[in-house]
């Protein structure tokens, strides 16, 4: 009998992918099929999904002292 794997789809991918991020919170920028996220903290008070505008993108300064002030505070920050 022939054993068959089955590769694991897209979205599951990219679910474990977020679920690993949510968990780090470690600020490191994470890829999926729909592109990179950044997750900021750990979520005590809350989680804020932050999407930065056509000017400023993630690593922008404003952006990233935001990220890091609000995940002080206990608010888990995801940026799409």
């Amino acid at each position: 009998m022939t054993k068959v794997v089955i590769a694991p789809t897209l979205e599951i991918q990219d679910r474990e992918t977020l679920r690993k991020a949510l968990d780090a919170g470690d600020g490191s920028r994470h890829e999926t099929a729909l592109g990179g996220f950044i997750v900021e903290g750990v979520a005590m008070s809350g989680r804020l999904i932050l999407c930065h505008g056509a000017g400023a993108g993630h690593d922008s300064e404003f952006l990233s002292q935001l990220r890091q002030r609000l995940a002080a505070c206990g608010i888990q920050i995801v940026a799409v």
